[in-house]
């Protein structure tokens, strides 16, 4: 076991309080708790994937990062053009 693995215990513990943000509460705390776990998602990935030494497998984080940026930039012009 090396650093990156438990850094990634430790980073997947954080999962634990989006869990309870996205079971309960108004419609914004769990979509905050769905946005932040995806963060973290790919940062586990990431970790996992250096932790691991397998390099070529970095795609998937950086293609599941990539998606939520263009999907954030989405949901504001959308926004904007509501009001």
């Amino acid at each position: 076991m090396n650093a990156w693995l438990i850094a990634t215990f430790a980073v997947g513990a954080c999962l634990i309080p989006c869990a309870g943000l996205c079971l309960r509460g108004s419609v914004e705390r769990r979509l905050v708790g769905l946005e932040l776990s995806s963060l973290i998602v790919t940062i586990l990935l990431v970790l996992l994937t250096v932790g691991f030494y397998r390099l070529p497998f970095i795609d998937l984080p950086l293609t599941l990062a990539i998606a939520r940026m263009e999907n954030r930039d989405r949901q504001k012009k959308r926004n904007h053009s509501d009001r």
